[in-house]
């Protein structure tokens, strides 16, 4: 929740915070030989993260936006004027629609060469709108230079998206819903060990 927009409606055992920043960040296990992962928040000290079922980003309506381009690149967002919900990637644009800056982190892995090159790497393996099953397209893209740069979808049009990450790095998309409701977004993410 961030102050401007109204408070969301929770359910017994949530507590809202007002963490203007959080990061969906995963965690190494070399013992289970497996990642784990959640949203840790920026607004404790030490930071904390929150298993899949114990925390829920909040989108608010100031996180409603229509595609307003028709270049075909942006094909991904609907028909010209076609509404979508988006986090969106930088702080500015974030503080001024009143929505959370989510950033995707892997602050739970060493850079020690664990990984080949200390490389992650991120693909989406499912998407779920809990509340309305057909609309459940979700798309984590960057624009540079003008040009648009998917990286995490399930869209067949983006074969092998993913987003590469380095160990203990962070980064920021666009991350975009194309309709409303509870999403529950699944991220596989993967890493070659470099002693095998």
């Amino acid at each position: 929740n961030i102050a401007g927009t109204p408070n969301p409606p929770v359910g017994p055992g949530y507590l809202l915070r007002p963490a203007p920043h959080v990061d969906l960040n995963v965690i190494w296990d070399a013992a289970a030989g497996e990642f784990t992962g959640g949203f840790r928040t920026a607004d404790e000290t030490p930071a904390v993260q929150y298993g899949p079922a114990e925390a829920v980003a909040y989108l608010p309506a100031t996180g409603r936006r229509e595609r307003t381009s028709t270049a075909a690149q942006y094909d991904f967002q609907g028909a010209l004027g076609d509404p979508y919900w988006v986090f969106p990637s930088s702080a500015r644009a974030s503080n001024n629609a009143y929505t959370l800056y989510v950033g995707l982190a892997a602050y739970g892995v060493a850079r020690d060469d664990t990984f080949t090159d200390d490389r992650l790497a991120w693909t989406v393996e499912s998407v779920e709108n809990l509340t309305t099953p057909s609309a459940n397209a979700f798309y984590g893209y960057s624009v540079s230079a003008g040009t648009v740069n998917m990286q995490l979808t399930t869209d067949p049009a983006y074969p092998g998206a993913q987003m590469v990450l380095l160990a203990s790095g962070h980064t920021h998309l666009n991350l975009l819903f194309k309709a409303t409701g509870m999403h529950r977004v699944t991220f596989r993410v993967r890493g070659t060990l470099a002693a095998t």
